[in-house]
């Protein structure tokens, strides 16, 4: 097993102890140990971007091996380093879902820094352990890159992608726990009718995909599991509505940390979508082609626009921008996985299966 593999194990160990502190904390209410909590996260953070490190220099010898076996050369000097590191962390599907995980928990660490907002933490983890699952799951053999991925446009458009995508997350999880949250201006039975309007509609996509299939496959199983997750969420808020409203951060505070993260994810989208595009005319030789994922980041990037126009021209602050966040997930969900949920066709970012 490599080095890399191993130390993600101990990540995911790390976090799935601290969400179990977070989770006792809400009745305790202690200070220490939500102290201790976000310690493990933050260790857990740290052995997961020494993995990285680890999968980096890994990837790199199966780059300069095949590199060896097509030419019958051996590098050395800056040949050798550059053959080294121009294959990141982040270029396979495996990959990426370890480095989306890693992304959450970035984000979720400068928020709890900030702001010490109850639930954030939570739910965030148990995203980041989603994405590192899905990883298991899949193939985690280091292959060498293919010729498109073969550019230093990859650190900057990935790593954009990544904090752009986990900051406009947190700041659905934000909105989510907003709507429940803000009694005086939306019901709980509100919310409930929009998570289940949803949930309809997800539960019909994986059906459709289990039918064209013939089996549930791992990316559908676990949008399952976040859906079901909130649905259950929503249920204990009937069944104890003043005890957890009571757990939950002030209503102004989860609107803040929504507009702060969806303000940096705006941006960063808008850096994904400019590299991209330079990386698509370097690797494709055209700037734009409708390609699936291409035309998904688009989409994010004008919610994520509508998001701060109506709330700054028009003073959309509270519900109704909330509701544009958290449809936002949805649209990472589809724009960012969309080809390997199946819901598109394949295109030029289809490699990111293998």
């Amino acid at each position: 097993m490599l080095v890399s593999t191993n130390l993600y194990n101990i990540c995911a160990g790390t976090y799935v102890l601290a969400l179990f502190l977070y989770i006792l904390n809400l009745g305790l209410k202690k200070a220490r140990l939500r102290q201790v909590a976000t310690t493990l996260v933050a260790l857990g953070f740290l052995t997961q971007t020494l993995g990285m490190a680890f999968r980096w220099i890994e990837a790199g010898h199966v780059e300069l091996e095949a590199y060896t076996q097509s030419t019958g050369e051996q590098l050395s000097g800056i040949a050798y380093w550059q053959v080294l590191t121009q294959h990141p962390p982040w270029s396979n599907l495996y990959e990426i879902m370890v480095y989306m995980g890693w992304g959450l928990v970035l984000v979720f660490l400068v928020c709890e820094v900030k702001w010490r907002a109850r639930f954030v933490g939570i739910f965030a983890l148990l995203l980041a352990l989603a994405a590192l699952g899905v990883a298991s799951l899949t193939s985690g053999q280091i292959k060498p890159l293919v010729p498109a991925l073969k550019s230093w446009w990859i650190m900057i458009h990935v790593i954009s992608a990544s904090i752009a995508y986990s900051a406009g997350t947190i700041g659905a999880i934000a909105s989510f726990l907003y709507l429940l949250k803000a009694e005086d201006r939306v019901s709980t039975k509100q919310v409930a009718i929009g998570v289940t309007g949803v949930s309809v509609v997800i539960y019909l996509i994986i059906f459709q995909s289990y039918q064209s299939q013939g089996q549930i496959n791992i990316w559908n199983a676990a949008l399952f599991g976040i859906i079901l997750s909130a649905q259950i969420f929503v249920g204990l808020f009937f069944l104890f509505p003043r005890q957890l409203r009571a757990l939950l951060p002030k209503a102004d505070q989860l609107d803040h940390i929504a507009y702060s993260n969806i303000l940096v994810a705006f941006a960063l989208v808008a850096v994904v979508l400019v590299t991209g595009a330079l990386w698509a005319h370097y690797a494709w030789g055209r700037y734009w082609g409708w390609d699936p994922k291409e035309t998904g980041a688009l989409v994010i990037w004008i919610t994520y626009a509508l998001y701060l126009h109506t709330r700054i021209t028009y003073g959309w602050v509270g519900p109704k921008s909330a509701v544009i966040a958290v449809f936002g997930f949805f649209v990472i969900i589809a724009g960012f996985l969309g080809v390997n949920l199946g819901w598109f066709a394949d295109g030029l970012h289809s490699y990111g299966r293998s």
